[in-house]
């Protein structure tokens, strides 16, 4: 950024101080002095000591056609509403340098040691769900473990890694979880406008994970703890409130008729609470035998993986409500529904040459998760990505299509197809030019009906509504330093 900020500068004071008489290879002279001492005067001012100070702006303009996700048009709902919006990510972070046996051993080039970033929300039309979401994290005790091995000489033997982040996020309540109304959690007096509608709503969300274990020249193993946490601002959402605590194991072996690939075999335990205990908690086995690595070519790097999942249900959720004589009726949350089966996850990346930055992947999984309607939810997914640099160091191309389908085990299932292209214009080397296109169709069945009676005795059918199509187009530009 130094540099461009310094061409800047060198080009207004070369035309109000260039002469006639100039030489034209001693104004170029000129001015390439000028930008080498203005683009280290920029970047040697943003090192304090060893650490790196990083700002970036990232500034993008969105037309979305549909941005409650919904094409109903009943007087319950909002239906296809369109809007522009204006996102402006300004973040910063401070980073350590590390050495080649650092980056060989976690994989990362740096040490965040502290990032921040904020994203301005301003949506034009409907302005009274423009807000800021925030995001700080941290990956500092990395660099301890690089500290205990440094005097080994080579990356291998005993590390502990830990990092932290924390979100508070204002967007859709995405098209996977959307907590159910009042009316359908028991309580008889609340009649929601949208139900079943997404709705643009703010949340907290934090995540933090530590490992311990030693890597040695064909063997490694490691275990760690991890940590998530949900809590959504509006009390109207709160029975999606959770945490979990996760342990995990894994063990990985070179072996040696494939040095360059990793067999192993990873466990987690985990433990789901929800707040209010409207929904059910959970205690969750995931067990997985899997490789990565290149395998029958260096193009082709493979990670593929496959178990078993056992969810459990803790059946401590929900409410018994009982008529006039305490004799009980219903329970707001009958499902009781555990899972136990297949899980895994298959990826193959392709790069056909070597002289451009061209890559073909292929992405398929199946997991299941928690949801805010339900005791589990099975995600199964699809997704083609192809990168091409068009122009090499100059113009990229990014093509992504995938199917994804979420089934609760109580409640809607939804089949979600999208296929979207961008370009990305290396204007100068801290300055990119973006531009988007995505296209997205859901499809749902076994949709929740619910009806209402009102104050005078009468009913009200509802439905919830998760079928929709959507076209968002943005353009922006990328700043960093």
């Amino acid at each position: 950024m130094g540099r461009m900020l310094a061409v800047i500068t060198a080009a207004v004071l070369m035309l109000g101080l260039a002469t006639p008489a100039m030489a034209q290879d001693g104004a170029a002279h000129a001015i390439d002095d000028f930008v080498q001492r203005g683009s280290d005067f920029f970047d040697n001012n943003l090192i304090f000591g060893k650490i790196r100070i990083s700002p970036r702006l990232d500034q993008r303009f969105i037309y979305d056609d549909n941005i409650w996700m919904n094409d109903a048009s009943e007087p319950q709902t909002r239906g296809r509403q369109w809007d522009f919006i204006s996102s402006t990510k300004v973040g910063l972070s401070f980073d350590l340098p590390v050495n080649e046996e650092y980056t060989k051993f976690f994989k990362r080039s740096k040490v965040r040691l502290l990032t921040y970033e904020a994203d301005f929300m301003w949506y034009f039309r409907n302005t009274e769900v423009s807000d800021i979401n925030h995001d700080i994290g941290t990956s500092l005790f990395a660099f301890l473990s690089d500290l205990t091995k440094a005097s080994g000489g080579k990356p291998y033997g005993f590390f502990f890694d830990v990092n932290a982040n924390y979100r508070i996020i204002m967007n859709p309540l995405d098209l996977i979880q959307r907590p159910l109304g009042p009316a359908l959690t028991g309580d008889p007096t609340g009649i929601p406008l949208a139900i079943g509608e997404t709705d643009r709503l703010q949340w907290k969300q934090a995540n933090a994970e530590a490992y311990v274990g030693w890597r040695g020249n064909w063997l490694d193993i490691r275990a760690g703890y991890e940590f998530e946490w949900y809590e959504f601002k509006d009390d109207f959402y709160s029975q999606a409130d959770h945490r979990e605590h996760t342990f995990v194991g894994e063990i990985g072996w070179n072996p040696w008729f494939h040095p360059q690939g990793r067999i192993f075999l990873k466990g987690k335990y985990s433990d789901l609470e929800f707040k209010t205990g409207l929904l059910n908690g959970a205690n969750i086995w995931d067990v997985r035998l899997g490789f990565e690595g290149p395998l029958f070519s260096k193009r082709f790097r493979w990670y593929l993986d496959g178990g078993v999942k056992d969810w459990e249900n803790q059946a401590d959720g929900g409410f018994v409500f009982r008529n006039a004589q305490g004799i009980p009726e219903f329970r707001s949350n009958p499902d009781d529904s555990d899972y136990s089966g297949f899980v895994g996850k298959g990826r193959v990346a392709f790069t056909p040459w070597q002289q451009r930055k061209t890559m073909f992947q292929l992405e398929v999984a199946r997991d299941v998760n928690w949801s805010a309607i339900a005791n589990y939810r099975e995600d199964t997914y699809v997704m083609l990505t192809i990168f091409d640099e068009l122009i090499p160091k100059k113009l990229d191309f990014d093509f992504v299509i995938s199917y994804s389908k979420h089934d609760p085990s109580d409640g809607p299932y939804r089949h979600l197809f999208e296929v979207g292209a961008g370009l990305t214009y290396h204007l100068v080397p801290q300055v990119d030019l973006t531009m988007r296109y995505l296209f997205r169709n859901q499809r749902s069945f076994d949709e929740v009906s619910v009806t209402f009676v009102g104050p005078n005795g009468g009913t009200t059918d509802l439905e919830t509504n998760s079928k929709f199509h959507q076209n968002i187009f943005s353009v922006g530009f990328v700043v960093w330093w």
